[in-house]
């Protein structure tokens, strides 16, 4: 039925583009070699059509979006088009909740392929190193817990009030050096990583934003514009995942990517060798 179906609008479109052609014929001869002629070269065209929104390549990651976070409310980001072409942004946070932000296209640039690759793989790089720091301060941090709660019920078992004192004023100080390593942490000038995937005629993308080893963040990116220079992106909802997901979904998302740019630079080469013999043909 789906052949049947295909078929059927195959013949509805070249019907649809032959009509003009066959208004200006006045007699049986002319419409048949207007048929003749033209029908042939529009289904190819057609069948053409149909089979790039049917092509498999269409549902890759259609960019990867780097993002430089510039605290606290706004990020560049370095968005990763093709195998030579990349466009940098400018995201601004519209609302205090860090749902809604408007995303602005500075400029766009052609740069060499092992360059692309560079920013690549080196963000790649970044993002499991902040990941796997967080991981490790997680474990220090519970570890800390445990001690300190140890030393509570040390304290709590003496008499003496100013053993319970020095430990608060330790606890304090503490903190204090923690809240200084944490504003001059290098870690903070870690990137994060978005993956864009195409739902309604590329305007429209649905995003994975990949915050750490166990946050994801689902976000709508819309076009406001023709020309993909304003765009707003919506966060839906985020989500808690095992450790494993979001490495899979780095190491998936980008060997889609390059998969699909890969087979545009195929289909583009084919192409133009096409172009080229027909050229040369007597």
């Amino acid at each position: 039925m789906r052949r049947v179906d295909l078929s059927n609008k195959l013949l509805q479109s070249v019907h649809q583009y032959l009509a003009p052609l066959l208004a200006r014929c006045r007699t049986p001869e002319q419409r048949r070699h207007v048929y003749d002629k033209y029908y042939p070269l529009i289904l190819k065209h057609v069948r053409k059509w149909y089979a790039g929104k049917l092509n498999p390549f269409n549902l890759t990651p259609r960019t990867i979006m780097i993002w430089l976070l510039i605290r606290p409310n706004n990020a560049i980001g370095v968005s990763l088009i093709g195998l030579q072409k990349i466009a940098i942004y400018w995201r601004q946070q519209l609302e205090p909740n860090e749902t809604v932000f408007l995303l602005i296209k500075l400029i766009d640039l052609r740069v060499p392929f092992p360059l692309m690759l560079l920013i690549a793989f080196g963000s790649i790089g970044l993002i499991v190193t902040d990941g796997a720091n967080r991981l490790v301060k997680a474990a220090q941090t519970q570890f800390e817990e445990v001690i300190n709660n140890i030393q509570a019920k040390l304290d709590g078992l003496s008499d003496t009030p100013a053993d319970l004192l020095q430990s608060i004023a330790n606890m304090a100080a503490s903190e204090e050096r923690q809240q200084a390593v944490k504003l001059f942490d290098p870690f903070n000038l870690t990137t994060r990583m978005s993956v864009y995937l195409p739902i309604y005629n590329y305007q429209t993308t649905l995003g994975i934003l990949l915050m750490d080893f166990r946050r994801l963040e689902f976000s709508i990116k819309q076009a406001l514009e023709p020309n993909e220079t304003f765009l707003s992106i919506i966060r839906i909802f985020d989500i808690c995942a095992p450790f494993p997901l979001p490495i899979m979904v780095i190491l998936l998302s980008v060997g889609l990517f390059f998969v699909g740019k890969i087979q545009d630079l195929i289909q583009a080469a084919r192409e133009d060798i096409i172009n080229d013999v027909k050229r040369s043909m007597p």
